[in-house]
């Protein structure tokens, strides 16, 4: 048996707690925040984080900076949500 080292280890566990991350925070409510950032936009339309930067993409979620950050609206997610899942 071979241990792996401490990258191989990271590599490993970034997966499993970025979506253990967002599926907690999939069940937290977020619709009273005004902006929301990537790792919420994301949580919030119930997708992992690649998944949102797909959609991102390819139907143009619109963003705003706010303080040098991409911020997102829960206003514009909510109406992307109506319009995708229609």
């Amino acid at each position: 048996m071979s241990l792996i080292n401490e990258t191989e280890f990271k590599q490993l566990l970034r997966p499993m707690v970025q979506d253990l991350v967002i599926e907690n925070m999939s069940q937290t409510p977020v619709m009273d925040i005004r902006w929301l950032s990537k790792t919420h936009a994301a949580a919030k339309l119930d997708v992992n984080r690649s998944t949102f930067y797909r959609l991102r993409k390819e139907h143009a979620i619109p963003s705003s900076t706010v303080d040098g950050i991409e911020r997102y609206s829960t206003a514009d997610l909510k109406e992307f949500m109506d319009e995708y899942r229609s």
